[in-house]
């Protein structure tokens, strides 16, 4: 589950089954009759696309005759994938009293477009999670020792009523569907198993989902306060040696698909459209042009992406200035047997509206001097914003910067960062501030950018302290699908995100080949290392007004110099090594970054002094 919010939330699950609310909506959950009490958990799934919704695999304490369920004995420990997330499954190991243990891990799939194999280890000493075999995280806090008693083996899908965490929910996504290839379980044998870790377990079953085990699990009914959905017996089906739990409405139950594919919206960028479906899509009727019309705009080609839900469409002649209307023709089929096809619709283009550069976000704050607010992200009609996390701020001063009221809000657990962007390449600089522990150890989180690892195990206040500024530095980020994605992972406490300033370096190697136009182009700098002073050569592909900066490690701008208009062809800049006010700077590694009228360069440089 998620967050302390969820805690709360996760009180009345089980403690309340309240049947007789009749809901909208309705969902599914499997569990197996008997307890567990440590050992290895694994499934094959294949989760729901759907923003708003939850595919979980899961143990759970929910009392046993001898000990009655409270609260204050709450165990659990959660696989749960969110609908809205394409790259990444969530991992929770809920106690009485818990702090957060929430960790959103980034994985280099699609949790939704195909099977993988999920599962945990639950020990005296530890619970490690694992993706495909592998073990991606582990936990061995002081929490894992309270994780005792006999949990059931749960497997659900539902609708939280909670957007800030699962996203906003269409309705006209369902139905939706989750599969379950199989559950297998091994018990805990240290020192005498034959498989998982040091193979210290043992197996025991697995159930391939054939056909339902009547003696193994039972079908639940029941709902809580913040489930959107009732369990109903009726949505889950065992078919093709899967067990497939479903989420309707309440007059369309089980497994069935009678529904038309819809345009949920479409946006536009340079020379194209983006929009998306409410279902997977057949890709043949899908990309065939004669399923779309655009008054004003010719369409040259439609491409169906891995999502299997959203299409580009190539617009050559579009307008970022005007407005479109995009018609969907009867003929687009989903994936259903026997499949559904689309019907005629028409619907508004969003138009996008794309960022300056430099971008400066203050993140979890308002408009600051040249920082924009803040603001939840939206993929249907935002340029920018985070998704999971809750404000929070200070008033107390903060050290190392006269940029104060950045670092004095922040956005606390944030998971997702995302920016519309041009293809191409950036220099990012993450701003933070630890604002709340006093020592190291007590925060620690991983960041990626673009689903790559950059900081691993990274700890605010050891590096910077309490209340002082620290600027972390990615150097390049490559973005070839017009979206600059931030993921922030936590290890131990909730991640925090203060601010975010970011520069267009340029187009990307690819980008290049195809006959882009660079702008602008530097050398590295000579001598280097050096001593005294440095010489920059760059090169102008047109008359351009230039800039040069040096930024220090910590991302943190030490000298600027505005180089006027400068002409086409080869150029110069000196740096003697001093700051803004003329100072000599210490020895380090510094950044020189060059910035002309369409793309910025930066290259690293060493100072000896």
């Amino acid at each position: 589950m998620k967050k302390l919010i969820m805690t709360f939330l996760i009180f009345f699950i089980f403690s309340s089954l309240l049947i007789s609310q009749n809901k909208n909506y309705k969902g599914a959950e499997l569990r197996t009759k008997q307890y567990f009490k440590y050992g290895r958990f694994e499934v094959r799934m294949k989760s729901v696309q759907v923003e708003g919704t939850l595919s979980t695999f899961f143990t759970y304490f929910d009392g046993t005759p001898d000990d009655p369920w409270s609260s204050t004995k709450w165990n659990e420990i959660d696989i749960e994938i969110l609908g809205r997330y394409s790259n990444s499954a969530q991992w929770n190991v809920i106690t009485s009293g818990s702090t957060n243990h929430v960790r959103s891990e980034i994985t280099d799939f699609n949790p939704h477009t195909d099977f993988h194999i999920y599962g945990f280890e639950w020990t005296n000493q530890y619970i490690a999670w694992f993706i495909d075999g592998k073990e991606v995280y582990r936990q061995t806090g002081n929490h894992v020792l309270t994780v005792t008693r006999p949990q059931k083996i749960m497997m659900n899908i539902w609708l939280p009523q909670y957007p800030d965490w699962v996203g906003k929910f269409n309705p006209i996504t369902l139905p939706a569907f989750a599969y379950y290839d199989w559950v297998s379980y091994s018990s805990y044998t240290p020192g005498a198993g034959n498989n998982g870790t040091n193979n210290n377990f043992t197996f025991q079953w697995k159930d391939e989902f054939t056909t339902e085990d009547k003696d193994r699990w039972e079908r639940a009914t029941h709902t809580w306060t913040g489930n959107n959905v009732n369990f109903i017996k009726e949505n889950i089906a065992f078919q093709d040696g899967m067990m497939i739990l479903c989420l309707t409405d309440a007059t369309n139950i089980g497994y069935v698909d009678k529904v038309s594919p819809k345009l949920l919206w479409a946006r536009t960028s340079a020379g194209k459209i983006t929009a998306i479906f409410s279902e997977v899509v057949d890709k043949q009727t899908a990309e065939s042009k004669g399923n779309y019309f655009i008054p004003g705009l010719e369409i040259s080609s439609v491409k169906l992406l891995g999502d299997g839900r959203t299409i580009v469409l190539d617009c050559p002649s579009l307008n970022l200035n005007s407005n479109y209307n995009l018609l969907l023709q009867r003929g687009v089929k989903d994936i259903a047997v026997p499949s559904n096809d689309s019907q005629l619709q028409n619907i508004l283009v969003i138009k996008s509206e794309p960022l300056q550069f430099p971008l400066k976000i203050n993140v979890g704050g308002e408009n600051y001097q040249t920082y924009i607010k803040n603001q939840i992200y939206r993929a249907d009609s935002t340029e920018y914003g985070y998704n999971e996390g809750s404000k929070a701020s200070t008033q107390d001063p903060i050290s190392n910067t006269e940029e104060d009221p950045v670092y004095q809000s922040e956005i606390n657990g944030v998971v997702k960062y995302y920016i519309r962007v041009p293809n191409g390449r950036y220099f990012v600089r993450l701003l933070f501030s630890e604002n709340y522990f006093t020592e190291e150890g007590k925060r620690i989180f991983d960041v990626y950018a673009e689903s790559k690892l950059i900081f691993d195990n990274f700890d605010i206040f050891k590096e910077s302290g309490n209340k002082k500024a620290l600027i972390k530095i990615i150097p390049t980020v490559e973005v070839h699908d017009e979206l600059l994605e931030l993921h922030f992972a936590s290890e131990i406490q909730r991640t925090l995100l203060n601010g975010i300033v970011i520069d267009y370096l340029g187009p990307t190697k690819v980008e290049n080949e195809n006959s882009y136009d660079y702008g602008l182009s530097i050398s590295q700098n000579f001598p280097n290392p050096f001593n005294g002073a440095t010489n920059i050569n760059f090169n102008l592909n047109e008359s351009s007004q230039v800039k040069f900066k040096v930024y220090d490690f910590l991302g943190r701008e030490v000298y600027s110099e505005n180089l006027g208009l400068l002409n086409k062809g080869n150029n110069n800049v000196t740096w003697n090594g001093i700051n803004l006010k003329g100072m000599n700077l210490s020895s380090g590694v510094y950044f020189y970054f060059v910035e002309g009228k369409n793309r910025s360069e930066i290259k690293k440089l060493i100072l000896l002094n």
